[in-house]
């Protein structure tokens, strides 16, 4: 993926590559993001783990840096990145125990959320 200095194109380009060839086959590109100062581009990410069955175990470092990320994310300040996110975490629920926490404290978290649609993943 080639820079972009348009968010909301940049944004439709994750989204294009997560839903077109799936989120496993452009994970370094698509992570690179998570950070985005636009909300557009970091609401992509998170839609793109949304769609994800790639990151099911957390086991090897990639994975766990991979979490670490959707954590990240279902604490933006913007409700659609939180929504993708926790989205995606309410699919790792019964995961190995180290995931189980994490996941499980986010998710809570996600109960109190001020936007109804991040509380109905």
């Amino acid at each position: 993926m080639t820079a972009e200095e348009y968010p909301a194109v940049l944004g439709l380009l994750i989204r294009g590559l997560a839903t077109q060839s799936g989120f496993a086959d452009n994970a370094r590109e698509i992570l690179r993001h998570v950070g985005h100062p636009h909300p557009e581009v970091r609401a992509a990410v998170a839609f793109a783990f949304e769609g994800s069955t790639d990151h099911e175990d957390h086991e090897d470092h990639k994975d766990r840096e991979a979490l670490q990320d959707v954590l990240t994310l279902a604490r933006d300040p913007y409700a659609e990145v939180r929504r993708h996110a926790v989205a995606h975490l309410s699919g790792l629920i019964g995961r190995p125990p180290a995931v189980h926490a994490a996941v499980h404290t986010a998710l809570r978290r996600a109960l109190y959320d001020p936007d109804p649609d991040v509380r109905r993943p």
